[in-house]
Protein backbone atom coordinates (compact mmCIF):
# COMPACT_ATOMS: atom_id res chain seq x y z
CA UNK A 1 0.00 0.00 0.00
CA UNK A 2 1.37 3.42 -0.99
CA UNK A 3 0.84 6.39 1.31
CA UNK A 4 1.03 9.13 -1.32
CA UNK A 5 -2.03 10.71 0.29
CA UNK A 6 0.12 11.48 3.36
CA UNK A 7 2.01 14.09 1.35
CA UNK A 8 -1.28 15.88 0.73
CA UNK A 9 -2.25 15.63 4.40
CA UNK A 10 1.11 17.16 5.36
CA UNK A 11 0.58 20.07 2.99
CA UNK A 12 -2.93 20.62 4.35
CA UNK A 13 -1.50 20.87 7.87
CA UNK A 14 1.44 23.09 6.91
CA UNK A 15 3.92 20.31 7.75
CA UNK A 16 7.00 18.98 5.97
CA UNK A 17 8.35 15.48 5.33
CA UNK A 18 11.19 16.21 7.76
CA UNK A 19 8.61 16.96 10.48
CA UNK A 20 6.99 13.57 9.87
CA UNK A 21 10.37 11.83 10.02
CA UNK A 22 11.08 13.42 13.41
CA UNK A 23 7.61 12.58 14.71
CA UNK A 24 7.95 8.83 14.12
CA UNK A 25 11.74 8.84 14.63
CA UNK A 26 12.62 7.62 11.15
CA UNK A 27 15.09 8.72 8.48
CA UNK A 28 13.98 10.68 5.39
CA UNK A 29 14.69 7.56 3.32
CA UNK A 30 12.14 5.60 5.38
CA UNK A 31 9.54 8.33 4.77
CA UNK A 32 10.20 8.13 1.03
CA UNK A 33 9.72 4.35 1.17
CA UNK A 34 6.47 4.94 3.05
CA UNK A 35 5.13 7.27 0.37
CA UNK A 36 6.15 4.81 -2.35
CA UNK A 37 4.50 1.84 -0.68
CA UNK A 38 7.76 0.04 0.14
CA UNK A 39 7.02 0.27 3.86
CA UNK A 40 3.83 0.13 5.93
CA UNK A 41 2.80 2.19 8.92
CA UNK A 42 2.36 0.27 12.13
CA UNK A 43 -0.64 0.98 14.36
CA UNK A 44 1.21 3.16 16.86
CA UNK A 45 2.75 5.30 14.10
CA UNK A 46 -0.64 5.76 12.45
CA UNK A 47 -2.25 6.80 15.76
CA UNK A 48 0.54 9.29 16.44
CA UNK A 49 0.32 10.78 12.93
CA UNK A 50 -3.48 11.09 13.07
CA UNK A 51 -3.29 12.90 16.41
CA UNK A 52 -0.46 15.15 15.17
CA UNK A 53 -2.32 16.12 11.99
CA UNK A 54 -5.69 16.35 13.71
CA UNK A 55 -7.37 13.92 11.31
CA UNK A 56 -9.16 10.59 11.55
CA UNK A 57 -7.17 7.35 11.40
CA UNK A 58 -9.04 6.49 8.23
CA UNK A 59 -7.49 9.52 6.50
CA UNK A 60 -3.97 8.47 7.53
CA UNK A 61 -4.53 4.89 6.41
CA UNK A 62 -6.12 5.96 3.13
CA UNK A 63 -9.52 4.41 3.80
CA UNK A 64 -12.24 5.36 1.37
CA UNK A 65 -14.55 8.21 2.27
CA UNK A 66 -18.21 7.43 2.80
CA UNK A 67 -18.78 10.28 0.34
CA UNK A 68 -17.97 9.54 -3.28
CA UNK A 69 -18.20 12.91 -5.03
CA UNK A 70 -17.51 16.41 -3.76
CA UNK A 71 -18.56 19.69 -5.44
CA UNK A 72 -15.92 22.21 -6.53
CA UNK A 73 -17.66 25.41 -5.45
CA UNK A 74 -14.93 28.02 -5.96
CA UNK A 75 -11.49 28.99 -7.21
CA UNK A 76 -8.42 30.26 -5.36
CA UNK A 77 -6.93 33.30 -7.05
CA UNK A 78 -4.14 35.78 -6.41
CA UNK A 79 -3.42 36.53 -2.77
CA UNK A 80 -5.36 33.44 -1.73
CA UNK A 81 -8.68 35.13 -2.45
CA UNK A 82 -11.51 32.66 -3.02
CA UNK A 83 -14.16 33.29 -5.66
CA UNK A 84 -17.34 31.23 -5.68
CA UNK A 85 -18.71 29.55 -8.80
CA UNK A 86 -22.15 30.88 -9.74
CA UNK A 87 -22.54 32.45 -6.29
CA UNK A 88 -22.54 29.06 -4.55
CA UNK A 89 -22.23 29.39 -0.75
CA UNK A 90 -18.61 28.83 0.32
CA UNK A 91 -19.54 27.55 3.77
CA UNK A 92 -19.16 23.75 3.81
CA UNK A 93 -22.27 21.64 4.22
CA UNK A 94 -23.49 18.16 3.46
CA UNK A 95 -24.80 18.00 -0.09
CA UNK A 96 -27.79 15.76 -0.59
CA UNK A 97 -27.93 13.62 -3.71
CA UNK A 98 -31.16 15.31 -4.77
CA UNK A 99 -29.45 18.73 -4.74
CA UNK A 100 -26.85 17.84 -7.34
CA UNK A 101 -29.00 18.32 -10.42
CA UNK A 102 -29.56 21.94 -9.38
CA UNK A 103 -25.95 22.90 -8.82
CA UNK A 104 -23.95 24.14 -11.78
CA UNK A 105 -20.48 22.98 -10.78
CA UNK A 106 -18.03 20.16 -11.31
CA UNK A 107 -17.86 17.17 -8.96
CA UNK A 108 -14.64 15.39 -8.05
CA UNK A 109 -13.75 12.19 -6.19
CA UNK A 110 -13.68 12.49 -2.41
CA UNK A 111 -10.33 12.12 -0.61
CA UNK A 112 -9.52 9.31 1.85
CA UNK A 113 -11.17 9.51 5.25
CA UNK A 114 -14.61 9.87 6.78
CA UNK A 115 -16.21 13.34 6.89
CA UNK A 116 -19.74 13.10 8.31
CA UNK A 117 -20.19 16.88 8.23
CA UNK A 118 -19.68 16.96 4.48
CA UNK A 119 -16.94 18.28 2.20
CA UNK A 120 -16.62 20.95 -0.43
CA UNK A 121 -13.65 21.80 -2.63
CA UNK A 122 -11.82 24.67 -4.33
CA UNK A 123 -9.54 24.61 -7.36
CA UNK A 124 -6.33 26.65 -7.43
CA UNK A 125 -6.36 28.92 -10.49
CA UNK A 126 -3.34 29.96 -12.54
CA UNK A 127 -0.10 30.49 -10.58
CA UNK A 128 -1.73 32.00 -7.49
CA UNK A 129 -0.24 29.47 -5.03
CA UNK A 130 3.03 28.54 -6.72
CA UNK A 131 5.39 26.89 -6.00
CA UNK A 132 3.54 24.97 -3.29
CA UNK A 133 0.26 24.29 -5.08
CA UNK A 134 0.41 24.28 -8.89
CA UNK A 135 -2.57 25.29 -11.02
CA UNK A 136 -5.38 22.77 -10.81
CA UNK A 137 -4.65 21.69 -7.23
CA UNK A 138 -7.85 20.72 -5.38
CA UNK A 139 -8.34 21.94 -1.80
CA UNK A 140 -10.96 20.10 0.28
CA UNK A 141 -12.41 21.63 3.44
CA UNK A 142 -15.04 20.79 6.03
CA UNK A 143 -16.61 22.13 9.24
CA UNK A 144 -16.74 25.76 10.22
CA UNK A 145 -16.24 27.80 13.38
CA UNK A 146 -18.39 30.91 13.54
CA UNK A 147 -16.92 34.09 14.99
CA UNK A 148 -13.27 33.05 14.89
CA UNK A 149 -11.13 29.93 14.69
CA UNK A 150 -11.20 26.82 16.86
CA UNK A 151 -8.04 25.35 18.36
CA UNK A 152 -7.89 22.73 15.60
CA UNK A 153 -7.61 25.52 13.01
CA UNK A 154 -4.63 27.29 14.59
CA UNK A 155 -1.45 26.76 12.62
CA UNK A 156 -3.37 24.95 9.85
CA UNK A 157 -4.41 25.85 6.34
CA UNK A 158 -8.02 27.03 6.36
CA UNK A 159 -10.64 28.69 4.22
CA UNK A 160 -11.66 31.80 6.12
CA UNK A 161 -14.07 34.66 5.73
CA UNK A 162 -13.26 37.99 7.31
CA UNK A 163 -15.81 40.19 9.04
CA UNK A 164 -15.61 42.41 5.94
CA UNK A 165 -16.70 39.50 3.74
CA UNK A 166 -13.47 38.53 1.95
CA UNK A 167 -12.97 34.76 1.64
CA UNK A 168 -9.38 33.49 1.52
CA UNK A 169 -7.19 30.40 1.70
CA UNK A 170 -4.71 31.06 4.51
CA UNK A 171 -2.76 29.51 7.39
CA UNK A 172 -4.38 30.84 10.57
CA UNK A 173 -2.43 31.89 13.66
CA UNK A 174 -3.52 33.74 16.79
CA UNK A 175 -3.06 37.51 16.70
CA UNK A 176 -1.77 39.76 19.46
CA UNK A 177 -5.31 40.99 20.19
CA UNK A 178 -7.84 38.57 21.65
CA UNK A 179 -10.31 37.41 19.01
CA UNK A 180 -8.07 38.54 16.16
CA UNK A 181 -5.99 36.31 13.90
CA UNK A 182 -2.95 36.61 11.65
CA UNK A 183 -3.31 35.15 8.16
CA UNK A 184 -0.19 33.60 6.62
CA UNK A 185 0.56 32.45 3.08
CA UNK A 186 3.44 30.55 1.54
CA UNK A 187 4.14 33.34 -0.93
CA UNK A 188 2.53 36.52 0.49
CA UNK A 189 3.05 38.92 3.39
CA UNK A 190 1.21 38.23 6.64
CA UNK A 191 -2.17 39.91 7.08
CA UNK A 192 -2.23 40.85 10.77
CA UNK A 193 -4.98 41.19 13.36
CA UNK A 194 -8.07 40.15 11.39
CA UNK A 195 -11.50 39.36 12.79
CA UNK A 196 -13.08 36.28 11.25
CA UNK A 197 -16.72 35.65 10.43
CA UNK A 198 -15.95 31.94 10.03
CA UNK A 199 -13.06 29.54 9.61
CA UNK A 200 -13.15 26.12 7.92
CA UNK A 201 -10.21 23.76 8.11
CA UNK A 202 -8.61 22.29 4.98
CA UNK A 203 -8.49 18.53 5.42
CA UNK A 204 -6.87 17.41 2.18
CA UNK A 205 -4.95 18.89 -0.75
CA UNK A 206 -4.81 16.97 -4.03
CA UNK A 207 -2.14 17.84 -6.59
CA UNK A 208 -3.17 17.29 -10.18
Amino acid sequence: MAYEHLQNLLLSAGKKQADLARLINKTPAVITNLFNGDRKLDAQEAIKIADWLGVEMSAVMGSQNSLTRVPIIGEVGAGGLVFSIDDLPLIPRTLEEADRDYINCEFIDAPPGNYPDGLVALRVAHDSQKPFMPPGTIVYYTLRTLGGASDECIGKMCVIQTKEGATMLKIVRRGLIHGHFDLHSYNMDVIESVELAWCARVVFVKMT
